[in-house]
């Protein structure tokens, strides 16, 4: 049955090839976009998901590791203290970490002292905020934090620990030298930033659709900021609700997401604001942690003014600013097994994606859409194959 599957699948392919379709020879206009607002896409890779695989595990501690040390402390009183150490077992990365002393960082460290936990290193999914200027928003929390280990009650992002942090550990951690090649800086001269006060207010990125601003001068945002921490940033001491019910602000709320960290910038800033998990009723559906539809979802609190300290430990969800045209380019279009040819493997690929016998990761499926439709169907396959034969090309 399945090689009787794969014949026809490759009939069509050629029949595709031989039979062109009369409306499909100018997809590549200059009218098109590669990408548009809200696409997602991924570009770099951060450790993510928990390994559990015994036999995987068993193999990681065969390797010699290199660990980093990373250490919070307030008034010589250690916050979090943990180590942590990349490596690679067949053709994949991992990080190792072990959390080493954790004295005011509350009971939810207790069971991971001491114990190494290994986590895989995955592409990173970022949302298109702003397509004409390649803004992009990480998708998930990737990491938790603080925002000044040095000087924990009053801070500016330009002194701020969290900065360099992005603009280094996790900058060299997350992206390859062609990646970085297309990430673009700031005027601050930043490759990886958090979003502002300003950012999420602005009505070009939509985050705050008819935003309300309470008597305390706290902003509630729409599902778009509800995130959800990767297994990693969760280790680390991040918490994801699920529905839960909880207290804020002496409202009884159902709680989704976790909370993460905004930058300052204008007046009255002195220390950092925060995206807490929801609150309010909701405009439209949104998902929770496994991806189900909730219903009858929250919005989004922003506490900006009645802030956190510098020292408090928060999510972190990174933005950049990309070259989308050379993203573009980087990622082939066409060459969706990253082969470096554009070849039949591919339209099959892609034929099958547009049937849903293959899934296609998002950097997979921006390949895969040669006519920028954005979606994955049965013309694009076509494209793809007349492309390897020299019949088309691809732009």
């Amino acid at each position: 049955m399945k090689r009787a599957v794969q014949k026809c699948l490759s009939f069509i392919i050629v029949a595709f090839m031989l039979f062109p379709l009369v409306n499909l020879i100018s997809f590549a206009s200059a009218d098109k976009a590669p990408y548009k607002k809200g696409d997602r896409i991924e570009i770099g890779e951060y450790p993510q998901t928990l390994v559990s695989d015994p036999s995987i595990i068993e193999e990681l501690e065969k390797n010699t590791l290199h660990w980093i040390n990373d250490k919070t402390e307030l008034s010589n009183t250690i916050i979090l203290e943990y180590r942590m150490a990349d490596t690679s077992y067949d053709g994949r990365r991992y990080r190792a970490v072990e959390i080493l002393n954790a004295e005011d960082a509350g009971d939810a460290y207790s069971e991971r002292i001491n114990k190494t936990a290994w986590f895989l290193y995955e592409p990173v999914q970022w949302i298109i905020i702003d397509a004409a200027n390649g803004f992009l928003l990480s998708k998930k929390v990737l990491d938790y934090q603080v925002f000044n280990k040095t000087d924990w009650l009053d801070s500016t992002w330009e002194t701020a620990t969290i900065r360099s942090w992005l603009n280094e550990r996790f900058l060299n951690d997350a992206f390859s030298a062609d990646e970085i090649s297309i990430i673009q800086k700031t005027a601050e001269n930043d490759c990886v930033g958090l979003l502002s006060l300003d950012d999420v207010l602005n009505p070009l990125y939509s985050f705050c659709d008819n935003y309300e601003k309470d008597w305390s001068d706290y902003y509630y945002g729409n599902q778009s900021l509800c995130k959800y921490a990767t297994d990693y940033a969760v280790w680390l001491g991040a918490e994801n609700h699920n529905g839960e019910t909880g207290e804020i602000r002496g409202n009884t709320v159902q709680l989704y997401g976790t909370d993460w960290l905004l930058r300052k910038t204008g007046e009255n800033t002195i220390r950092p604001g925060i995206v807490h998990e929801t609150t309010n009723p909701g405009l439209k559906d949104m998902e929770d942690e496994a991806g189900n539809q909730i219903q009858d979802p929250t919005n989004a609190w922003i506490d900006y003014f009645d802030y956190i300290n510098c020292h408090d430990f928060s999510g972190i969800c990174p933005s950049v600013y990309v070259d989308l045209t050379a993203l573009s380019q980087q990622n082939e279009l066409g060459d969706i097994d990253g082969d470096a040819t554009v070849a039949a493997a591919d339209a099959r690929l892609a034929l099958r994606a547009s049937v849903g016998l293959e899934e296609l990761t998002e950097r997979q499926k921006s390949i895969a859409d040669v006519d920028h439709d954005h979606e994955i169907t049965s013309a694009d396959a076509r494209l793809i194959l007349r492309a390897s034969v020299g019949l088309e090309t691809l732009a």
